[in-house]
């Protein structure tokens, strides 16, 4: 089930199917809300099971840029990462990281500088040995031996609209298809539950007719 479709279905029981340029709510609000429904559902799957479902993940190779890159050093430095969910306090939505520079190696995620530092102590898990990935905000620091320049990973973005792999009209929605209810019933329950109680918009007119109009005293 692609973006819209599963839009168009989540949106069809508070606003009797309705969606126009006067709904309060649009398309790019909806689909907000189905993210992080999305998200929360990956939580609660991680807290029960231990694991996330395959269909969550999402195939991502971050860019490299040569002049982001310091002089001298022994890490790579990616930017511009869209925002991964954090499934509990310590484990993120990382899923397998590997192929470095198009060679088959797993990169371990490292929460900060202060546990990579722990294996720097350590013959058998030093840096050079093993490939480190640091998860900051909006990047990556990636410490190995050589110069990272590509590597592969599978993540849980926040959203997941922003992976460039990713066509919003023709894939699936990455989400495991039998928690869709889920992810209505929580929606009904929450962000959607207000809009049961006003009236509904059905006139593509650019004004919205469910809101009285005001009267100076």
């Amino acid at each position: 089930m692609t973006l819209p479709e599963l839009r168009e279905r989540v949106s069809s029981a508070p606003t009797g199917g309705y969606i126009t340029s006067d709904s309060r709510m649009d398309a790019g609000y909806i689909d907000n809300l189905i993210h992080s429904a999305r998200a929360f559902i990956a939580c609660e799957r991680w807290k029960q099971y231990g694991q996330v479902p395959p269909a969550y993940y999402q195939k991502f190779e971050p860019d490299f840029s040569k002049l982001a890159q310091e002089a001298g050093s022994c890490f790579t430095v990616f930017y511009d990462i869209p925002q991964i969910i954090a499934l509990d306090g310590r484990a993120s939505g990382i899923g397998f990281i590997g192929n470095l520079n198009g060679i088959a190696c797993q990169i371990r995620e490292v929460s900060s500088l202060g546990e990579f530092a722990s294996f720097q102590t350590d013959r058998i898990m030093k840096s050079g040995r093993k490939a480190y990935l640091i998860n900051g905000q909006g990047e990556f620091t990636v410490w190995f031996k050589d110069k990272i320049k590509s590597f592969q990973m599978e993540i849980i973005a926040a959203d997941p609209t922003l992976l460039p792999l990713y066509n919003v009209d023709y894939d699936d929605y990455p989400m495991d298809i039998s928690d869709i209810p889920k992810m209505e019933t929580y929606m009904l329950q929450g962000s959607f539950g207000l809009i049961y109680k006003t009236p509904i918009d059905r006139i593509n007119d650019s004004r919205d007719v469910t809101v009285p109009p005001q009267v100076n005293p």
